[in-house]
């Protein structure tokens, strides 16, 4: 038997020792395939109606109908949690909820959107307003967990201030005065924030 001929028999062979095997994992990689490209179409839906529904929700905002917004921000929250939308969506619902003295609201959402927030920043804006928050509510000791962030560029000087605001809450007027010295080098003088800082700092009435 010439080799071509030998081949095809060890061909054979294999097949009717082996074929099933290799039957099952083609089937189970075009069910893996196909299960794949079903569950990127469903993710593409979802992200698409959390679009429209944070649009609506921002659209709401704009024109102060608070109700409005708060339905749909709750919509994202319950039915499209693993989007990007829903974290955005807490951020500002957090915000509806604070211009309407719903505090508890306000930090319900801003605890959303710390533990779903997509990208990470997203999560660590929710951090520093709900640390904003707590300290605007005389809760300092709550509020500094909120803002141990890592080393993110970009959030430094908002970190110190805040950190500035706990210290002079909790009577420490010297490390206050030094917190706020530290974010006013990273902030802009020509920022209204730049004053506002200064301000608070003169407040301690100590020297940084």
């Amino acid at each position: 038997m010439d080799s071509g001929g030998t081949e095809i028999e060890r061909i054979k062979e294999f097949a009717g020792k082996h074929g099933h095997r290799v039957l099952y994992a083609v089937l189970a990689l075009i069910v893996a395939a196909g299960g794949g490209y079903f569950y990127w179409r469903y993710e593409a839906r979802q992200t698409s109606y959390a679009a429209g529904l944070y649009n609506e929700m921002l659209g709401a905002t704009m024109q102060h109908r608070y109700n409005l917004a708060t339905v749909a921000g709750r919509k994202l929250e319950r039915n499209f949690a693993s989007t990007p939308y829903a974290g955005i969506g807490a951020l500002l619902l957090a915000r509806v909820e604070n211009d309407q003295n719903k505090i508890p609201a306000a930090e319900a959402a801003l605890r959303f959107a710390i533990h779903h927030g997509r990208p990470r920043v997203v999560k660590t804006v929710a951090r520093l307003r709900l640390a904003a928050l707590l300290i605007a509510e005389k809760h300092p000791r709550q509020a500094y967990k909120w803002t141990r962030i890592g080393d993110q560029p970009g959030f430094k000087g908002e970190v110190l201030a805040l950190r500035g605001q706990i210290l002079a809450a909790e009577h420490h007027p010297h490390q206050a005065a030094k917190a706020y010295t530290q974010a006013l080098a990273l902030t802009s003088k020509k920022s209204p924030q730049y004053e506002l800082l200064e301000l608070e700092r003169a407040q301690l009435a100590v020297t940084s």
